[in-house]
């Protein structure tokens, strides 16, 4: 049985080291969940970057 990684408990370069030794190796629906991993990242960072720009507003306010 393969090893259970989070990607959340990783840092940048841990995910990139996985992803550049066993890229080629995924199976169709583990691509599927990284991908889905990433976007749920990218969203998250985009929220928090909002955040901080409405704080900073208010602050002007």
């Amino acid at each position: 049985m393969a090893d259970i990684v989070r990607l959340e408990d990783l840092k940048t370069e841990e995910i990139t080291e996985l992803l550049a030794a066993n890229g080629r190796r995924l199976a169709e629906d583990q691509a599927a969940v990284i991908h889905h991993s990433a976007s749920q990242i990218c969203d998250l960072k985009r929220a928090f970057d909002l955040l901080q720009s409405l704080q900073k507003l208010d602050k002007a306010a």
